[in-house]
């Protein structure tokens, strides 16, 4: 026969609970062990496994079992033996093991004994010990655990402030308490009120819920709370969004208030958002949210005020124990510990083995109340005559008696009702006792008081002097401290605040809270009063200890407010230095910064562009030093210092003006154009030790010691590239005067009139490291090898591949990155081993393609190279990396997709050979350099991409459909591209471009030939649309030859970017053939943009069908600005030169044969032979007695190169050569 237990009130926390999805129960039979079922994806039901359980199974490894508890995820037990078990999830610690690791067996708690219940909130957990304390672990976001703090713990501890608890309750992320004196006590997440403190502040330690006496159960939400009295009435508060409070409305409320129409309550219990409580006549009411029917009103509707439950007596929380008997004699079920002044009732349903059952009658009972725990007032001290001491219970109606001679007091002692007080004369210490009683009630426990002394005389306390630590910015909370012989009943006042910081709180419990960025030491002072007498002052010591702060600098700040915050940076480099404190980190964004004055860093700070040197520039407007470092840990890292002016150190003069022993860290920047009128263009070094790291320096100017860099005081510099600065003498790149260390470092192509270009010792004993000059310098690891720079001319001097610098460093303690943030060191030889290259840039890693690789072994070294291009570009990992790709045949398709920095380079030369195309979709900063495509129908596609570089390449024999509209060679959309020094020829572009369609791009086109490309509509060379804001187009330094076309054979523009400006400059048209328009370059212009033709060369343009051979066909109300060009044209037809409309201005060009049409005459046009040196092998330079030579405009915006008047034709202009 088995029989089900229905079990009431208390009973589910001794041996019944509920967690999330999954339900625990104790078995009653002697042994107290557990069985759990339901979900089970944490090990929850403590099985060892993470199955879901569909009937119960038990609990491994636990007996003795008197309670159960269960979270979200975790469950807890509390043993006959006072100790606390847990299992399953313990990501904050909620298991209590000391441990993070989910526990799929109960595994003993750490650090409690004598635990008499467990509760789980959603991810903490509580328990109640015997001697009244409350004790918390798990999750503390909210401060749910109780200890004044958020800090989660994994093992527990006593809850802060709180004794004499009866009873505890954990919500979603709050927790409650209940005292013996009736109180009730809340801690945690307050959002909705649930903490009933009249607030809606979390806190971190328990508070009095307000407006609440007589407290016997309290139970949790997830964000409500409800408590019963003795009275029998409930009370809720918290949030109220489905009327889980049951006051007949949804109105949240952060105090408790009475439930609506519902008294002789026994038993509460909290769901979700739905309550529920059991009357001492056995029914049960439900209240709140009943999406599921969980009120059991045989509804689906929401209740704002308690409903009876349908057919249920005396059941609160859902739970179900099974026993069962193994004879007719019956079993027996123990609940363990009763709760006083609580009615429980039992069921009892049983059930044979052929499902048959009986139902029997509701047995109930109701346990006897015990009377509150009395109190006094007040709560003992020492006192100068006799005091009055009032008794306190809140049972009504209690006696308390009371005895003064140390013993306990019985029935027999003297008592009074509660409220009434006693007077103690005795002149010696005494201690009172006392207890209480009332009708039907036991007994309550004998309360101890605190000491009560009565002495006849009084002397001055005195006040205790402290000494107390906080870091810069933070709070500390001081307890003022002081004695008295008499008495302990003593007063606390402030005698004098502090300087530095400010107090709060009432003494003698203050915090001190020091000035915003301040460090160091400051003081008050304090008295001590007993009431009659004060003492003199003390003193609190305060140690102030500095924080490294963050301080941001950002020029474009216009809100008239500098707090140095990322909101509210500070507008100056030196506003910020000004008012850091040691430590702390000055923080530049993007711009150029111009200065008036020189940045002095006198503290321990770090000044720290966000960005890098490339956008974040020091501009000393060629009037002042920038940086001057008078701290031995100061740093400057990550600018552009530039423009510099002063006797010495122009960029930086690293070390005190008058202490020389100081010295600093400048770091990852570049340092060009200064110029010191005595030493030492670029920096200064005179302090101890100061250190140049990762730093560029170049194009600096001095009178004498180090163009670059004056080195004094034995400084290190380490890993610098040093070229192209001048001094008149004594080294123009590096200046010895002082033992300088020299290590990794490029020092090259400087110039000197008098001494060294690069180097001059001063017999100071400089050594050098691993470095690179062009004489021999005793010291490890030099080399007198040119560096091999990317491009010295352009001003990028990164190493190119080959460089002898390329891994010959000294990597130990070299810097881990370098000027352009790449992790150091980089096998950038790709020879398989990886060193620290020499100079402040790190050759980023190559990977290499040859087709002729025939060994088992393709990893992508130079030894062992991968066959095609796709493995090489598949095997890149980071930005900045190249792929080598050997001569060879190579076919098929490539696509390059959404890639940074990433460089294909062939061997040029047409070496490197692909049939197919590269297909660039979504990359930024992608080059392809020196690759020969051949035949197919494009070389490239490339869309929706920026900074792509297209150099050096061949591109020839491509040919699309006689009908096709979408061009050769090139198709190209949505991008930014550099094509460079690129070979077109001969390729077929059907309808139009055979060089390449270009759709709303930004282009700069320079140095590439284009030669016999053709399209049967329009545009042999090049076609070219854009029309979107910030597009640019710059056509430079190209050769276009035989392109042909119906109608334009060189270029097709349509420019209408709003504010646009198109340039065509310093090009050469030979020989363009347009069949029927007979135009060299169709120019389109709209209203909002412009275009400069200037110093370009058309020669002999010419059409088939002799219809007016053009140069520039203008259209378009944009203005279009033609000087400074040749139009010479042999051929015996009606040759313009420039076509369009009054928007279009000619001045200052040379044109024989050709005229102009519909066009604006302007100034200084001449028509003489130009008299090229050699035109039949396309040899365009001026003879030098050229009527072109000083004959452009003579405005010095278009002066020449030299500074001289503009040449016409090809040569002449700024532009002239780029």
């Amino acid at each position: 026969m088995t029989y089900d237990v229905y079990l009431g009130s208390a009973l589910p926390r001794v041996a019944l609970a509920a967690g999330s999805y999954y339900s625990m129960a104790g078995v009653s039979n002697g042994t107290g062990k557990a069985s759990a079922w339901g979900y089970n994806n944490y090990g929850m039901l403590g099985d060892g496994t993470t199955s879901n359980r569909y009937l119960a199974v038990s609990v491994s490894n636990l007996t003795g079992v008197v309670g159960l508890a269960g979270g979200v995820s975790h469950s807890l037990a509390v043993k006959s033996d006072g100790t606390v078990w847990g299992w399953g999830r313990n990501n904050y610690g909620q298991v209590g093991d000391r441990s993070t690791t989910t526990r799929t067996k109960p595994v003993p708690a750490s650090n409690i004994v004598n635990a008499v219940m467990v509760e789980a909130g959603y991810y903490h957990s509580l328990a109640l010990r015997s001697n009244g304390t409350a004790w918390a672990w798990g999750y503390n976001g909210y401060g749910q655990l109780g200890f004044g703090n958020t800090k989660n713990t994994n093992m527990p501890c006593v809850v802060s402030n709180l004794v004499n608890v009866a009873d505890i309750a954990g919500g979603m992320y709050h927790s409650l308490a209940a005292k013996s004196d009736g109180t009730a006590w809340a801690w945690g997440r307050n959002n909705y009120g649930q903490l009933g403190d009249r607030s809606l502040s979390n806190r971190y330690v328990a508070v009095l819920v307000s407006n609440l006496t007589g407290v016997v159960d309290v139970d949790a939400g997830y964000y409500h709370s409800l408590a019963v009295k003795s009275n029998g009435t409930v009370w809720g508060w918290g949030y109220n969004g489905y009327g889980q409070l049951g006051f007949g409305n949804t109105k949240n409320t952060n105090m408790p208030c009475q439930v609506s129409n519902l008294v002789d309550v026994v038993a509460i219990a909290c769901g979700e958002h739905h309550s529920m409580a059991v009357k001492a006549d056995g029914s049960v009411w439900a209240w709140g949210r009943n999406n599921y029917g969980q009120l059991g009103d045989g509804t689906l509707t929401t209740r704002t005020r308690p409903s009876r439950v349908s057919n249920v007596v005396a059941t609160v929380v859902a739970g179900q124990m099974t026993l069962v008997s193994d004879n007719q004699a019956g079993t027996t079920y123990d609940p363990g510990t009763l709760k006083t002044g609580t009615r429980y009732s039992w069921q009892i349903l049983a059930t044979d083995n052929h499902g048959a059952s009986t139902t029997g009658t509701v047995w109930s009972f109701r346990t006897t109340p015990v009377v509150m725990t009395p109190s006094y007032t007040p709560n003992g001290g020492t006192y100068t005559n006799s005091r009055s001491v009032v008794l306190l219970s809140l049972t009504p109606g209690a006696r308390i008696y009371y005895a003064t001679n140390g013993t306990g007091p019985t029935t027999n002692s003297p008592w009074v009702n509660t409220g009434g007080s006693i007077t103690l004369y005795a002149s010696f210490s005494n201690t009172v006792r006392a207890f209480a009683t009332a009708t039907g009630y036991v007994n309550s426990a004998i309360s101890t008081s605190a000491l009560f002394v009565v002495k006849s005389g009084n002397t001055a306390p005195v006040a205790s002097n402290q000494t107390v630590t906080t870091a810069e910015d933070t709070s500390k909370a001081i307890t003022l401290t002081g004695g008295d012989a008499e008495t302990t009943n003593l007063t606390y006042s402030i005698a004098s605040n502090p300087t530095k910081g400010t107090l709060s709180g009432t003494a003698p419990n203050v915090t001190y809270r020091p000035n915003t960025n301040w460090y160091g030491s400051d003081s008050f002072t304090f008295r001590v009063s007993d009431g009659s007498l004060t003492s003199g002052p003390a003193t609190v010591s305060i140690t102030i200890t500095p924080v490294a702060d963050d301080l941001y600098v950002d020029q474009s700040n216009v809100s008239g407010t500098e707090y140095g915050t990322p909101a509210y940076p500070f507008n100056t480099i030196q506003e910020a230095v000004a008012v850091a404190s040691p430590g702390d980190s000055v923080l530049v964004t993007n711009g150029t910064y111009v200065l008036s004055s020189t940045i002095i860093v006198t503290n321990p700070v770090a000044v720290r562009s966000i960005n890098g040197p490339d956008v974040t520039i020091v501009d000393g407007n060629n009037a002042v030093r920038c940086f001057l470092l008078e701290n031995d840990a100061a740093t400057v890292d990550g600018f552009t210092v530039t423009k510099g002016y002063a006797n010495y150190g122009a960029g930086f003069y690293v070390g005190h003006i008058s202490i020389p022993e100081r010295g600093g860290l400048v770091e990852n920047c570049i340092v060009v154009s200064n110029t010191a009128y005595q030493g030492a263009g670029g920096a200064y070094i005179y302090g101890d030790g100061a250190i140049l790291r990762n730093c560029l320096f170049a194009y600096n100017n001095a009178f004498s010691g180090g163009g670059g860099v004056f080195g004094g005081m034995e400084p290190q510099v380490e890993n610098c590239t040093i070229v192209r600065n001048y001094s008149y003498n004594y080294g123009g790149g590096l200046y010895n005067a002082g033992g300088s260390h020299i290590k990794n470092t490029i020092v090259w192509y400087n110039t000197s009139v008098l001494d060294d270009p690069n180097f001059f010792n001063n017999g100071y004993n400089g050594t050098f490291d691993h470095s690179c000059l062009p004489t021999n310098i005793p010291g490890d690891g030099n080399i007198t090898n040119e560096p091999l720079f990317a491009d010295m001319d352009a001003g990028d001097f990164r190493l190119m591949f080959g460089s002898p610098c390329v891994d010959t460093g000294n990597s130990t303690g070299a810097p881990p990155y370098d000027l352009d943030g790449q992790v150091r060191p980089i096998d950038g030889d790709g020879d398989g081993a990886a060193d620290v290259d020499i100079g402040a840039y790190e050759l980023p890693r190559s990977v290499f393609v040859d087709d002729s690789n025939t060994n088992v072994v393709k990893n992508g070294t130079l030894a062992y190279p991968y066959n095609t291009i796709y493995e090489g570009v598949a095997a890149t990992t980071n930005a900045g990396e190249t792929v080598r790709v050997a001569a060879g045949n190579y076919d098929g398709y490539l696509g390059i997709y959404s890639r940074s920095y990433l460089t294909l380079v062939g061997e040029g030369e047409s070496n490197t050979v692909v049939s197919g195309y590269f297909d660039i979709a979504g990359c930024n900063g992608v080059t392809v350099d020196g690759f020969d495509f051949n035949g197919g129908v494009y070389g490239f596609y490339v869309s929706s991409s920026a900074n792509i570089v297209l150099r050096g390449n061949v591109i020839r024999n491509m040919s699309q459909g006689q009908y096709n509209w979408g061009g050769a060679s090139i198709s190209a959309s949505s991008s930014s591209i550099l094509l460079e020094n690129n070979l077109f020829q001969n390729n077929y572009g059907g309808q139009q471009a055979g060089a390449g369609i270009y759709s709303d791009c930004s282009l700069d086109i320079r140095g590439n030939d284009i030669i016999g490309c053709t399209a049967w509509n329009s545009a042999g060379g090049m076609y070219i649309t854009a029309g979107t804001a910030g597009r640019t187009l710059n056509i430079q330094d190209n050769f276009f030859s035989g392109d042909q076309a119906d109608y334009s054979g060189a270029l097709v523009i349509s420019w209408a970017v709003p504010s646009g400006v198109a340039v065509i400059q310093n090009n050469v048209f030979h020989n363009s053939n347009a069949d029927y328009k007979g135009v060299t370059v169709s120019l389109s212009v709209s209203e909002s943009s412009s275009a400069y033709i200037l110093n370009n060369i058309v020669k002999d343009p010419w059409s088939p069908n002799y219809w007016y051979p053009t140069g520039f066909a203008c259209s378009g109300a944009g203005p279009v600005y033609a000087a400074n060009n040749i139009f010479y044209c042999t051929l015996p037809y009606a040759n313009i030169a420039v076509s369009g409309g009054t928007n279009v201005l000619v001045e200052y060009n040379d044109s024989v044969g050709m005229s102009y049409s519909g066009v604006t005459v302007g100034a200084g046009n001449i028509s003489t032979n130009p008299l090229f040196v050699d035109p039949s092998v396309h040899d365009y330079y001026l003879q030098t007695n050229s009527p072109c030579i000083n004959a452009g405009n003579p405005n010095s915006y278009y002066n020449d190169a030299d500074g001289s008047r503009n040449d016409m034709g090809v040569y002449g202009g700024p532009g002239a050569g780029e």
